[in-house]
């Protein structure tokens, strides 16, 4: 930390290296990158006597050498960096370029995140956004889990968002409002472009008639980027999906005050909003005020909540013998469904601040809520009927068809039906934990 910056670079180019690793006073790493000298150099402000340190940038962005290499991949398209340490015990071994991971997977999703950070224009930013599917297609053959595709994809809707949020808005309003993203899109596990689940969260005071154009070519613009609007008109340009601070947390006290079949959808698509542009803060102090309003007290609540997980059958004994025939099911009404909803009733009784199905799963594993081996069953039972839904969607796509989530046991291998009965079975078993889990026998019919 203390070496001159002259020494530290003639160390790096002695040893073939195009940047400078600090370490800090705390055991924490930062860097000095190539284009910071060449910066310096520019402005006239390059002292080489100053201690590497006081120009460096920390903290280093790491991963864990255990991680997954798709995740330190996905780490570089969020954060739009060149390169992550790599640490074991908090220990530095070395630095992962971006090159090294981009010709490992070559799926040239960073070429269209590179487009859409440097999109002018919306045209520009629309032919960026449409280069999605050819990712998708090209990572599906690979037998890549769906959810790290979705979360590839997720990260390249976001920059869509944010790119189309900052050319559209003028710069005062913008700190002044947060684009949601809900539903599966909230989640992070959207990957076909479905409808637009958005809303747009409004500081208290600012009046929200400020952004009806605003959002109105949003949605115009979303629309022509392939994103279709949604038939419940749960979008930003509904009157009910843009308003203050205080009047959705008046909407959340509605929704649990008096629960009907709308409210209950509501509630579940808004719990799993995230902040995709503006002012992140905003949603936090509702989410906030979300798990404020649940205590014991509520327990009612929440099992009708839960209860939804049961609302569609799941084929199992007799009827998955039927796979085996010329039939189709519903894959997200039989098996995705109710996963994702009763994870959500359990990360709403238990504080789960995390969005996806897995990662909740996984937290709730932690807090001992479920099972390590049935939790890992469940989330690769997950994964497979997510798997299976993308391969029909891909393939009604590619023949000119409105992708939908309606499997046909003879468009199936027979591994493939094995795996879906397999996977309806773990589907089956989890309902059954979450009837006992939130005492569902004791509501009234």
């Amino acid at each position: 930390r203390q070496t001159p910056l002259q020494e530290a670079i003639r160390r790096s180019v002695d040893m073939g290296r195009s940047e400078i690793i600090v370490e800090g006073e705390e055991g924490d790493y930062g860097i000095v990158a190539d284009s910071d000298l060449k910066r310096m150099l520019a402005e006239g402000t390059l002292d080489l006597t100053l201690p590497t340190g006081s120009v460096a940038h920390f903290p280093l962005l790491t991963v864990d050498r255990e991680d997954f290499l798709f995740n330190a991949y996905l780490t570089l398209i969020r954060k739009n960096i060149k390169r992550l340490g790599v640490t074991e015990k908090g220990k530095l071994l070395g630095i992962l370029e971006q090159i090294d991971i981009l010709s490992y997977f070559a799926n040239h999703s960073h070429l269209i995140t590179v487009k859409i950070e440097r999109a002018r224009t919306l045209e520009e930013l629309r032919e960026a956004s449409l280069g999605y599917l050819t990712i998708v297609r090209r990572l599906y053959a690979q037998g890549l889990k769906a959810r790290y595709i979705a979360k590839l994809i997720s990260e390249i809707n976001r920059k869509v968002f944010a790119r189309l949020f900052e050319m559209i808005l003028p710069e005062e309003r913008r700190t002044e409002c947060a684009l949601l993203v809900m539903g599966s899109e909230g989640r992070g596990e959207q990957i076909i472009r479905t409808d637009q689940d958005n809303a747009l969260l409004i500081r208290d005071g600012v009046d929200p008639e400020l952004f009806v154009p605003y959002m109105e070519r949003i949605s115009e613009a979303l629309l022509e980027f392939g994103y279709p609007e949604c038939p419940g008109k749960i979008m930003v340009t509904n009157p009910y999906w843009r308003r203050n601070v205080g009047e959705f947390k008046a909407e959340i006290d509605r929704w649990i005050d008096a629960p009907d079949e709308e409210s209950f959808m509501y509630f579940s698509i808004f719990f799993d909003a995230e902040a995709v542009a503006g002012d992140a803060e905003l949603l936090q102090e509702v989410k906030a005020y979300l798990f404020s309003r649940f205590d014991e007290r509520n327990d009612i609540y929440m099992a009708f909540f839960a209860r939804l997980a049961l609302l569609f059958e799941t084929p199992v004994g007799i009827w998955s013998s039927l796979l085996h025939r010329d039939r189709h099911i519903d894959i997200k009404k039989a098996g995705i469904f109710p996963v994702v909803q009763g994870v959500r009733s359990l990360a709403l009784k238990y504080r789960i601040e995390a969005l996806s199905t897995v990662e909740r799963i996984k937290e709730l594993t932690r807090r001992e809520i479920l099972q390590e081996s049935f939790a890992r069953e469940l989330i690769e039972a997950f994964d497979a009927l997510s798997y299976l839904r993308l391969g029909v969607q891909l393939k009604a796509i590619e023949e000119g068809k409105s992708p939908d989530n309606t499997i046909h046991s003879d468009d199936l291998s027979k591994i493939q039906r094995d795996l879906l009965r397999d996977s309806l079975e773990i589907v089956e078993r989890f309902k059954g934990f979450i009837s006992r889990h939130f005492e569902l026998d004791r509501l009234p019919g």
